[in-house]
């Protein structure tokens, strides 16, 4: 074909571009995740047994994002992001805590790009 990249090259550059992009989030302990239109999970990227402590089996389909929230503040916090979320608004450098699966409370830095269909 016309400029010597094939299906086969295509798919080594993708598997090349994975590959480093799950090195960038090892090394920055990078949690991704995407949520259904409710706030559920519905994919969570691997770092998220190294950084929350949880498989993501156990929140993926079962969990709301707000949920892992401390009490305190949850109500706000899920008011602030579903807001955005729900006007198809993004929010970035958010600071937040989270309750991990060992109970200890970790503080985030999220950002979130709706992708509407």
């Amino acid at each position: 074909g016309q400029g010597g990249q094939g299906p086969g090259r295509a798919a080594q550059d993708l598997a090349l571009a994975l590959h480093r992009y799950s090195l960038l989030e090892k090394q920055h302990r990078i949690v991704t995740w995407t949520l259904d239109r409710l706030g559920i999970y519905t994919n969570l990227g691997a770092e998220v047994e190294e950084v929350w402590k949880y498989r993501p089996e156990e929140l993926v389909g079962k969990t709301y994002f707000y949920e892992l929230h401390p009490a305190e503040g949850r109500a706000a916090f899920q008011a602030r992001v579903s807001g955005n979320l729900a006007h198809g608004q993004p929010f970035r450098n958010l600071v937040h805590p989270l309750t991990a699966k060992t109970g200890e409370i970790i503080w985030l830095l999220s950002t979130g790009i709706p992708l509407l269909d």
